[in-house]
């Protein structure tokens, strides 16, 4: 009978270890997630408010949303993003309405073009359609996040891309707040947390 109780014993400790083991990598990914969400990042955003950590809606949402930030870290200099061919429609008004705020919409009408054209293409995700930028009270651009446009919609990050009618034609789209975070989530189409200047 003793026997029996110690190899009871140490199946249950080593079911526990296994517990703590698997536990202690989670978090430890965790931990590592904001190091992959930086690369690329320039010191002088460091005051940026960040998304909080994603609740994953599909295997690897977090590691692809890692890589579209250190793709696009460069955009938080708006002079950047107009020399990548980033502009800003004419007429195209800051973005807001009942449910937050969306901001300016700066279009690659280079790359949209080419999806209208050809809508068989992929969407590429380290490379969106759109950026979006909220003034500060200083009038200076803020990049707040991105956003995916298709013709034909799809998926990207495990996210359908939704009927919307945005100032530049009607597409399908896809926001994700990168760079702000935003608790109606990382894929609302509006930022409760943001408004757009008055007048």
């Amino acid at each position: 009978m003793p026997i029996m109780r110690t190899l009871h014993t140490v199946r249950r400790l080593r079911g526990r270890l296994m517990t703590v083991t698997t536990a202690a990598l989670l978090v430890l990914a965790l931990l590592a997630l904001p190091a992959l969400a930086h690369a690329g990042h320039h010191p002088s955003h460091d005051t940026d408010r960040r998304a909080p950590a994603l609740s994953r809606s599909a295997p690897g949402v977090g590691a692809q949303l890692a890589q579209v930030r250190a793709a696009t870290a460069r955009y938080h200099d708006v002079e950047v993003a107009l020399a990548d061919g980033y502009v800003l429609p004419p007429a195209s008004p800051c973005v807001e309405g009942p449910e937050g705020a969306m901001g300016y919409h700066y279009v690659h009408l280079g790359r949209l073009g080419q999806l209208m054209t050809d809508p068989t293409l992929a969407l590429e995700p380290t490379a969106p359609e759109a950026l979006l930028y909220i003034p500060g009270p200083n009038g200076q651009l803020r990049l707040v996040g991105v956003e995916y446009l298709h013709p034909r919609g799809g998926d990207l990050f495990g996210q359908p891309l939704t009927d919307f009618s945005p100032p530049f034609g009607d597409e399908t789209a896809l926001h994700v707040w990168l760079w702000q975070a935003n608790p109606a989530g990382m894929f609302a189409a509006y930022n409760p947390s943001l408004s757009c200047p008055a007048g």
